[in-house]
């Protein structure tokens, strides 16, 4: 009834304000107390003064996050209680502000699936957001991962002890762990806390990535007509593209542990970045081929139209098994090979094979992708393979 809505708003409220002094506190503990944090590096009180700054900017995002789910960035400030609160960088949350369905802190998460786990030690709440695709919406070959890490600090305006501890205004950044690993407060640079594999867990935890992939091949389950790219962070003009590419009767849940790993190194997560391909694997290869190149072109286009961004140079493509079959056709030139094949196979039906629709034809002639200097293949059977020729797989083929 009424009476137990406000008594709730009333506790919530006040937990809001509890968790704010809090972070206030510690905050100010860490930064403003005449101490500088290397003359107490290695005292347990840093280290637990730190714990509830961390503890306390989490409790304070959750609750914020639920008072005002649904209003937009612009809405801020916000007044709750005495506070003023502020986004002070917020792009990372604007650019799923329309789609969080979920702010998960990483102190509860529980996932199987990775091998390793990737975090590092700092300042600011370690938190995964999960969010809708609008994308599906959309005649869009792209999407960005459903999930993402985001590492969340509050700040209080001020440059002395006590205007940090008189303060009513709340600062809210957020950044993502994978591209900012420090920041400036006053004159200290501090590490922030990071998770880098919570978002990768959690997606491939959720997912139904492994029942769809061989379900598919018999025309079942949750069929995708067309590739998608999945870009496994968001953009970076600045480095360079990895992408991978599955195989038969799989999906993107083939690559989330070497996306992992790479992520979890501080050198390949500062200069690479991965986009997976998920595609349907019951589509004959030459189609593949032709709707994979477009979708990595439209991509490419759609972030950067005059591929002048490192990005979009010495790109690497790694394919595994039919996937590497697909990797090498789409780094090979087929010039008139295959129409040449097609009419001394059929030589009566050569006129019709002149006369083809052109974009039948592009599927038979294409050029190597645009931006590609290396590529990988994993188990890759360039020569065929006998299992082919076996009953059972002619049974499927049928």
């Amino acid at each position: 009834d009424a009476g137990e809505f406000q008594d709730e708003n009333k506790l919530n409220a006040e937990l809001l304000n509890d968790y704010i002094q809090t972070a206030k506190y510690s905050y100010a503990y860490l930064f403003f107390s005449g101490r500088k944090i290397s003359d107490r590096a290695l005292e347990d009180r840093q280290t637990q003064v730190k714990d509830y700054y961390n503890f306390a900017v989490q409790n304070v995002i959750e609750q914020l996050y639920r008072a005002t789910k649904g209003k937009a960035l612009t809405d801020f400030p916000v007044r709750e209680g005495k506070w003023n609160i502020y986004i002070k960088n917020p792009e990372q949350l604007s650019e799923h502000a329309e789609t969080v369905k979920e702010l998960i802190p990483d102190t509860v998460l529980s996932f199987k699936g990775l091998k390793n786990q990737y975090s590092a030690d700092g300042l600011g709440a370690r938190m995964v957001l999960s969010t809708d695709d609008p994308a599906k919406e959309k005649d869009q070959p792209w999407r960005l991962m459903p999930y993402s890490s985001v590492t969340a600090m509050i700040s209080f305006p001020g440059k002395s002890l006590n205007q940090i501890l008189t303060a009513d205004d709340v600062v809210v950044s957020t950044y993502d762990p994978s591209f900012v690993q420090s920041v400036k407060i006053g004159k200290t640079v501090v590490p922030l806390s990071a998770n880098f594999s919570g978002a990768y867990g959690l997606w491939l935890a959720n997912s139904d990535f492994a029942s769809n992939a061989l379900s598919m091949i018999f025309g079942h389950g949750n069929i995708i007509d067309k590739p998608t790219v999945y870009l496994m962070r968001p953009y970076r003009k600045d480095l360079r593209t990895i992408i991978l590419i599955h195989g038969l009767a799989s999906s993107p849940e083939a690559w989330v542990n070497t996306a992992n790993e790479i992520m979890g190194d501080k050198l390949l997560r500062d200069n690479y970045q991965i986009w997976q391909v998920y595609y349907p694997t019951n589509v004959p290869l030459l189609i593949n081929r032709q709707e994979i190149a477009e979708a990595i072109n439209k991509t490419i286009d759609h972030f950067d139209p005059s591929r002048t961004n490192p990005a979009s140079k010495n790109i690497t493509l790694i394919g595994h098994s039919m996937g590497g079959i697909l990797t090498r056709l789409l780094v090979s030139d087929s010039g008139n090979t295959i129409i040449d094949a097609l009419e001394q196979k059929y030589p009566q039906a050569s006129d019709k094979i002149n006369q083809m629709d052109p974009k039948f034809k592009s599927i038979l002639r294409f050029k190597p992708l645009q931006g590609v200097t290396t590529a990988i293949f994993l188990a890759a059977p360039h020569q065929g393979t006998p299992y082919a020729d076996a009953s059972w797989a002619r049974y499927l083929a049928s």
